[in-house]
């Protein structure tokens, strides 16, 4: 594995530093061609809080979170495939797109080849919309979906095209929806590509098929799937004690499902990345996590209340089989041993377009850098376990990688 932070270059292209309370992460990537990268980045503009605190947010009284933020935006940029050799004055970039946490996805073409659009899923808050009904009530208070917007690309002619908001789903989703992940398969009797969008990990895979409505206001979800999990993501609750009633689902998807695995040229699974999340202070004392905690993350600079880690977790996508949709391997769950940290999200994945054996994963690295991850299949496969072997209550479920 090999770390490229790109924080750096990043601020160089927008002429900011941390300093002047600008901050970038939560990073997400897809292949442009065999050059560049298409990247979208979370941009925060932070209060004026104590210059040694770089992060947005602070504890507040109780223990309580506050999100230091007086603008919280999301920018895409196109980059050259090797960083070093990307120029800040002449990185493409535009505005805001009016969602945050945005992950970006190449979308194929009728044909299955992958095209110059890209679908770019973010969440955003919506505030007195009383006519927007979800699944248990409406936004006539507040709520935050998950919105779709198809981007094109074209770094020939130096445009960059995005189509107005949809919301996805909102008679699936309750008040607060985050972490949804799309992907795309394609069937071997027409080649048409078919859209799905994962909402939930447990003992489940549940997911849905997708489409734009007609009145093009919203993106209704369709069929609904529950794939039984070979791995059971549900069992992680164990770990937490009587204080959080082990009821808390802290197994998340992160990513965008990408193609994995081939059997005759034909797609047979998809790879993705999740992250756990979970209170450090409510752990059971006698678990493994908790073992976890204070061996490895207690000495790393913390969240006020979370910790967060990531796992690889392979899909079956072959749609003619009982198990289409299911989970049928992952990984441990992973620290990333950079920055002093014990908060890394995935928000991003992909797969080089010329070497199909080589993977870029984009994660925020304490909600203060932009970093990518560079991995080899080998080392993918060498983490990916097999659900006989993989119990995600007992020991040895959790592993921490050095940069």
């Amino acid at each position: 594995m090999k770390v490229v932070d790109i924080t750096s270059i990043l601020e160089s292209a927008l002429s900011v530093k941390v300093q002047d309370n600008l901050i970038l992460f939560n990073p997400s990537i897809a292949y442009y061609d065999a050059d560049h990268f298409i990247i979208t980045v979370r941009v925060v503009t932070r209060k004026a809080i104590p210059p040694a605190i770089n992060t947005p947010w602070l504890g507040g009284p109780n223990s309580m979170l506050w999100w230091q933020s007086q603008q919280d935006q999301t920018l895409v940029f196109v980059l050259k495939k090797d960083i070093s050799l990307n120029d800040p004055k002449k990185i493409r970039y535009i505005a805001d797109i009016g969602a945050v946490d945005v992950r970006v996805v190449p979308l194929q073409s009728p044909t299955g080849a992958i095209s110059d659009k890209f679908l770019l899923t973010g969440n955003t808050l919506i505030q007195s919309n009383p006519a927007l009904k979800i699944r248990r009530g409406d936004c006539g208070n507040w709520c935050s979906l998950i919105t779709m917007q198809i981007m094109t690309v074209d770094i020939i002619n130096d445009i960059i095209a995005i189509t107005p908001q949809n919301y996805l789903c909102p008679d699936k989703s309750e008040y607060l929806e985050k972490n949804w992940s799309p992907w795309q398969i394609t069937t071997s009797s027409d080649g048409q590509p078919i859209s799905f969008i994962s909402y939930a990990l447990d003992s489940y895979h549940t997911f849905f098929s997708y489409a734009l409505t007609d009145d093009q206001q919203s993106i209704a979800c369709l069929a609904e799937y529950k794939a039984l999990n070979l791995v059971n993501f549900s069992e992680f609750t164990d770990f937490y004690s009587d204080i959080a009633k082990k009821t808390y689902a802290p197994v998340s998807l992160s990513t965008p499902l990408i193609p994995y695995n081939f059997d005759n040229e034909q797609m047979v699974s998809m790879i993705g990345i999740g992250h756990i999340k979970f209170r450090y202070d409510q752990l059971e004392p006698t678990s493994p996590m908790a073992k976890f905690y204070r061996e490895v993350l207690r000495s790393k600079r913390k969240h006020p209340m979370y910790i967060y880690m990531f796992f690889f977790f392979e899909v079956n996508t072959k749609k003619t089989t009982a198990q289409f949709g299911s989970v049928i391997r992952a990984s441990p769950f992973i620290h990333l041993n950079y920055y002093d940290s014990s908060l890394t999200f995935p928000s991003g994945l992909t797969r080089d377009t010329v070497d199909y054996t080589s993977y870029v994963a984009s994660v925020g690295v304490m909600d203060e850098r932009a970093v990518l991850l560079y991995f080899s299949k080998d080392e993918i496969e060498g983490s990916l376990q097999n659900p006989g072997q993989l119990h995600l209550n007992q020991g040895g479920v959790f592993r921490e990688i050095n940069k």
